[in-house]
């Protein structure tokens, strides 16, 4: 992979409050400030792309939300809708899921 490709077309942004796990958002802000040159908002949409094809999810307990302002792409929240469709599941809970996945990912590409 070349660096271009690592780039994303413009897309409308959108700010909004969501419910991400405590334990989760630590890990997101450590990668953003350690690891990646991008911000914990960045990140979740990189999670939301990579967790979109999934034909199937493993349910995990969620547990301890706080609240957090993210800077969505409008591609981005266009994939959780089609994901709460497709699985009758709350997207908070979809959120959740795909950082966890996302984080898990990116913890081994970098070991």
């Amino acid at each position: 992979m070349n660096g271009i490709d690592t780039l994303w077309k413009k897309d409308e942004l959108e700010q909004r409050t969501v419910q991400i796990e405590d334990e989760l958002y630590e890990q997101l802000v450590n990668l953003s400030e350690n690891e990646f040159d991008a911000s914990v908002s960045k990140i979740i949409n990189a999670c939301i792309y990579e967790f979109a094809d999934k034909e199937e999810i493993r349910m995990s307990e969620i547990k301890n939300l706080s609240k957090h302002s993210v800077i969505f792409r409008k591609s981005s929240i266009e994939k959780l809708i089609e994901l709460k469709s497709k699985f009758s599941i709350p997207q908070y809970i979809i959120l959740n899921l795909a950082i966890k996945e996302g984080i898990e990912k990116a913890q081994k590409e970098l070991k």
